[in-house]
């Protein structure tokens, strides 16, 4: 890493790669385009570094500044930022703490139904991506995401959970139902 080879172009690809902030929730989707746009690209580690220091912000602009725009430091602060901010309990932690932290909906509100719905499904795929299926099957974690459903709701998976009972009603059972359900598809 490090110097360019030649023939190889110097930039990267005309991508629109947004910035980061340091919350663990931009992490997953972030990361993996930064690595697939500029980590993983064959150009030297300055233009690495000069392209992560432009998206950084708010905290996570602090943990890695003095660290300059050459490339010597380009790994260190790649892995300050892992550590940070895109460790998988972190990332689990955030995305569980939306779920955790979602208001109670109230009846027939069909938008925080469905907005609660994108929330329960992108943790659900988050935790998979990161192989954290156990957090999807443990019974307090579904306890913590069908509180939050009004009692009409709560009553119909409670309905459809009784009728359909496997070996376990994990989240990720809770996010295929509420897929179906949600008012806007």
């Amino acid at each position: 890493m490090g110097t360019q080879p030649k023939g190889l172009p110097s930039s990267l690809p005309k991508l629109k790669l947004g910035g980061i902030s340091g919350d663990p929730m931009e992490w997953p989707e972030w990361s993996g385009l930064f690595f697939s746009t500029a980590h993983a690209a064959n150009i030297a580690d300055s233009l690495k570094m000069n392209h992560l220091k432009t998206l950084v912000t708010g905290e996570a602009k602090e943990v890695i500044s003095g660290l300059g725009y050459t490339g010597a430091m380009y790994d260190v602060a790649w892995n300050t930022l892992f550590a940070h901010f895109g460790r998988p309990q972190l990332v689990v932690n955030a995305q569980l703490r939306r779920i955790y932290s979602n208001s109670p909906m109230k009846p027939y509100d069909l938008l925080a139904l469905f907005k609660f719905s994108r929330i329960v499904i992108t943790c659900v795929q988050i935790l998979t991506q990161m192989n954290f299926v156990g957090d999807l099957q443990t019974e307090g974690v579904l306890n913590n995401a069908t509180k939050k459903l009004p009692i009409e709701i709560k009553t119909k998976w409670l309905t459809y959970a009784r009728q359909n009972a496997t070996y376990y009603m994990g989240l990720e059972v809770f996010s295929l139902w509420l897929q179906e359900i949600s008012p806007v598809q």
